[in-house]
């Protein structure tokens, strides 16, 4: 009866309108105090508890891979029957529109059937630019956070609320309402292997700023937020997806950087949600905690009572809800059993425990069940605060109160086709203005008046050497577009010539035999750039003839660090296996080696940061031009995809936002006006 007459105060507040943080705050005092009887405990635990269902197999495997993209009876049973607060679905669940939106309809039926009947949190992770679960050929990914930082300079926060926005309205469409972003996290450590790029940049009141302004976009489309990784994972070398990583700086260094942008959207209620990070942070709390092991470790942010309660939700006065991030990240997973890392995340003060562990076929429901019978006996003898439970319960009710579930209508399709073409407008104008040229102007030398070496003035021909086969055909495509764009305007500038190839090129090894050095180009890069030359001859400038050379300029495009091999779009397994072989520290060592060689060839030189721009420092004063575009991440375009048949091959697409910019910047058709928002290795 007790579960029922929360649920009718839910309906009505749904029918009522959502409500601001203030009604909200004043809903749930005026809740009933915590029972005497302790039945409501089972569902209390249940919904503070976030599942994802990635992937199901009907018998437990090793490493089950099969994906789940419909409701099957098994899970529907299981959602009916525990009562869980939410899911989180990734990219691996989705497939097309149609699919996902009747996936999470099922969800929310299913929870409706349930004892509680309460709906869902439908949660995912869009934070834009590279990690976007949505399909990109269908759903602007925009270019992400730190080219919304690149624009603050000349536009503010306008790009941030648009882009927050159409995030929002894309999520909403589908059946989603819970975001976890916006990323408020301030990116300063220049080897942070997993923030980078998906931080607005290194000025916590710019990144507080920015944050604010794309979740208010996002809740005008009826989405829930989600500011992250409370207190900071912007100066990490470690990704904690894999591993524990300890934040080292003392207080008064961590309240300049790292948290000002959490207790600015804190104090200003601006998200509803908050998400810990699995980061020790020994000047906040410092107390030690027993890992499965017994060994004896510094307690990470998400198991401290001190980070969370204390100093979160006491001394910045947060009042929405504290999510845990993945509990089965290796950071906890590999220190903790989920029955501990749920127990001490609980009494930390986490209201949402998020993934606590994988839930991947029968025998792991099972075992799913098993823990949540194991935290009430917890709870009923006092390992688990029984009070606190029944208050974190009650923000989450009012929270879900809030929820506004997309309307019954008949589908609009030419209206959502039209949205998401302005969506894909808007992701190529954030890329454009994003643009940053930190030297030169990033302009290729195709006028045919300029004075140039080729003696063939109709041509000039660029080497181009990208992170791999599937961004040169991105940026090959997109050369093609920026000439055609170009010759319209202006039919006396020189025809491109692109030679792309992708990193893989620089790969040389020794054969076993002979001892002679084997590359899939050696042809164009001996030893490794050597063939440079050609017959292709050039004349200097008093009319004599220079060094024999094969082109007018070398661009190469860099991502560092580098790329996942899921982002790796387009390309073939021997590819993948090359491009793994090749540190970083190698890659860079070839490039300088290729900007030497192209410069005592009097070639044009470009160097391209697709992601994270520190590393321009090491090739700047090698180069002519040095562009920033944050965004390197390339799709098929919409109707075009990567089969197995070569008819498929051949008619495939595969663009980038991204790649479109550097070559309207090439032939001048913008005027890259982007400013970095980080400082690099050296202050710039």
């Amino acid at each position: 009866m007790q579960i029922k007459n929360i649920f009718l105060f839910i309906v009505i507040a749904l029918f009522c309108g959502s409500f601001t943080k203030a009604e909200a705050t004043e809903k749930r005092h005026a809740l009933k105090a915590m029972p005497d009887s302790n039945n409501w405990i089972k569902t209390a635990l249940a919904q503070k508890m976030m599942l994802d269902f990635r992937f199901y197999c009907e018998q437990k495997k090793k490493h089950c891979t099969e994906p789940l993209v419909a409701l099957n009876p098994k899970i529907k049973r299981f959602i009916k029957e525990s009562d869980i607060g939410g899911v989180i679905l990734f990219s691996e669940n989705i497939q097309n529109t149609q699919q996902v939106t009747q996936l999470n309809q099922a969800f929310q039926l299913a929870a409706s059937q349930s004892n509680s009947s309460l709906p869902l949190l439908i949660a995912i992770d869009q934070e834009g630019g590279r990690v976007a679960r949505l399909p990109r050929a269908e759903y602007a990914a925009f270019s992400g956070n730190m080219a919304i930082g690149a624009t603050y300079h000349s536009h503010k926060a306008d790009f941030a609320n648009e882009v927050g926005q159409a995030i929002g309205q894309q999520l909403h469409q589908l059946g989603f309402n819970l975001n976890f972003a916006p990323n408020v996290d301030v990116n300063n450590n220049p080897n942070n292997p997993v923030i980078n790029v998906r931080s607005f940049g290194d000025n916590p009141r710019v990144v507080g700023v920015l944050g604010q302004a794309m979740s208010e976009g996002m809740r005008s489309a009826n989405i829930l937020t989600t500011a992250k990784h409370f207190p900071g994972h912007g100066n990490t070398s470690i990704d904690s997806h894999s591993g524990l990583s300890a934040v080292i700086s003392p207080r008064q260094e961590l309240e300049k950087v790292e948290l000002p942008p959490f207790r600015y959207l804190s104090e200003t209620n601006a998200v509803d949600f908050i998400m810990s990070a699995h980061i020790q942070f020994p000047a906040l709390d410092s107390s030690q905690i027993t890992s499965k092991a017994g060994l004896q470790i510094t307690r990470p942010a998400t198991l401290s009572r001190k980070i969370i309660t204390g100093l979160l939700k006491k001394e910045y006065g947060f009042r929405g809800l504290v999510i845990s991030d993945a509990l089965d990240m290796g950071a906890i997973a590999k220190h903790f059993t989920a029955e501990q890392a749920v127990t001490e995340s609980f009494n930390a003060g986490i209201d949402v425990a998020l993934m606590p562990m994988v839930i991947d076929s029968p025998s792991q429901i099972n075992a799913f069940t098993h823990l949540l019978t194991k935290l009430k006996d917890k709870v009923l003898k006092g390992d688990i605060d029984k009070q606190e439970l029944w208050y974190s319960y009650q923000s989450i009710l009012a929270t879900k109160s809030k929820l506004k579930t997309k309307a019954q209508e008949p589908q609009l399709h030419n209206k959502e086709k039209d949205q998401q073409l302005q969506n894909k407008g808007l992701h190529q104008q954030l890329s454009d203005k994003s643009l940053t040229v930190l030297k030169g102007n990033g302009h290729l030398a195709i006028y045919r008046q300029e004075t140039k070496q080729n003696r063939d003035n109709a041509i000039y021909r660029l080497l181009s050497v990208m992170p791999d086969s599937g961004k040169c055909e991105a940026f090959s495509s997109a050369i093609d577009d920026a000439q055609a764009t170009k010759e319209a305007k202006n039919p006396k500038v020189k025809r491109v010539e692109l030679t792309c190839l992708s990193e893989a090129a620089l790969i040389h090894t020794k054969s076993k035999n002979t001892g002679s050095l084997n590359s899939p180009l050696n042809s164009l890069l001996e030893n490794p750039i050597n063939s440079l030359l050609s017959s292709s001859q050039y004349s200097s400038l008093d009319g004599s003839l220079s060094h024999d050379a094969k082109f007018d300029g070398l661009l190469i495009g860099s991502i560092s660090p580098k790329q996942s091999p899921y982002e790796m779009v387009g390309v073939d397994q021997t590819e993948r296996r090359q491009l793994r072989t090749i540190s970083t520290n190698q890659k860079n060592a070839r490039y300088k080696a290729l900007f030497k060689r192209a410069k005592s060839l009097g070639l044009q030189t470009i160097f391209v940061s697709l992601r994270a721009p520190y590393e321009v420092e090491y090739f700047k004063a090698q180069v002519d031009s040095v562009m920033s575009t944050y965004s390197y991440n390339v799709y098929f375009e919409s109707g075009t995809h990567e089969g197995s048949h070569e008819d498929s091959m051949e008619n495939r697409v595969i663009k980038g936002e991204a790649y479109e910019s550097i070559a309207k910047q090439l032939f001048g058709l913008i005027k890259g006006a982007g400013k970095s928002p980080v400082k690099t290795a050296k202050g710039t």
